[in-house]
């Protein structure tokens, strides 16, 4: 049996390594409103189309000393980390379900609906970061994919992440959203300007269909704290001051991660805490 689950566990991990070069097609032709089917994967300064043995991931970037291998350009390190990234989230949860799960049938809904959530969440994250911009068509995916989650739990009794009914998945929509718009709200009035974009907005619809109005709160204080830190360390650095627009995007999203990852110890950890002002 524990030959099995690491025969598994590799496929997961090599899927993921997959799925994070596909990832890196989406972080780089999506933005720019670009095909993400056609032309084939190419080189973005000599225009040849990359062969298979071109698109290992990772070990294709190793190989080639983070070089075109038809004009010498440099390759970005940053896409061998996203298809490593990828792979390493999707082993992560392969663990982490095939811990909660009683056999891994049983956790297989779970554990697609984490990898395709999180293929997702992983393309957004690095978007954010160069564009600033969450793009409508992956939160579009994305709460598709959310309401597939909804609609198993209410007619097929799958449970995810936690153990919630099919409405408290559909409310989970809600805290994110408001809080976000509260902020967006109260930033334009005290800045003067836009404090956060309607990206940040949206990105909650899917995150509480998916998760369910308890890790949906968790999702949004982890982000503030996330967020908060992130900005101090950049003031810190002087990379940025209190001028600078950041993106909130990466925040959310490494909130979501957590909150898939570490569900049931988020919980116990708020009801300890408030159990510490509620006797």
């Amino acid at each position: 049996m524990d030959f099995l689950i690491g025969y598994y566990a590799t496929l997961v991990f090599i899927l993921g390594l997959v799925v994070g070069s596909f990832l890196n097609v989406v972080i780089y032709r999506v933005p720019a409103e670009e095909s993400i089917v056609r032309p084939p994967s190419h080189c973005p300064k000599c225009n040849t189309q990359l062969k298979n043995l071109d698109l290992v991931p990772v070990f294709s970037w190793l190989f080639l000393r983070g070089k075109c291998r038809y004009c010498q350009v440099k390759i970005p390190a940053r896409y061998a980390l996203v298809e490593l990234l990828t792979g390493i989230l999707f082993l992560a949860f392969f663990i982490r379900f095939e811990m909660m799960s009683p056999n891994l049938i049983s956790g297989l809904p779970s554990l697609l609906a984490g990898l395709t959530f999180t293929a997702i969440l992983i393309a957004i994250f690095f978007i954010d970061i160069d564009h600033q911009i969450i793009p409508n068509g992956l939160v579009i995916v994305a709460t598709i994919a959310g309401a597939g989650v909804v609609l198993l739990n209410a007619f097929a009794g799958y449970k995810f992440f936690l153990d919630q009914l099919w409405w408290e998945h559909l409310l989970g929509v809600l805290p994110g959203v408001i809080a976000m718009i509260l902020i967006m709200v109260l930033g334009a009035i005290i800045y003067k300007k836009e404090a956060l974009g309607m990206g940040d907005v949206k990105i909650f619809i899917p995150i509480g269909l998916f998760l369910g109005w308890k890790l949906a709160i968790a999702v949004l204080i982890i982000a503030i704290i996330a967020g908060g830190i992130g900005g101090v360390i950049l003031m810190l650095t002087r990379k940025a001051d209190r001028s600078s627009a950041m993106p909130f995007g990466p925040f959310i999203v490494f909130g979501a991660v957590v909150a898939m990852l570490a569900n049931t110890q988020l919980i116990q950890i708020a009801n300890w805490y408030f159990g510490l002002f509620i006797k």
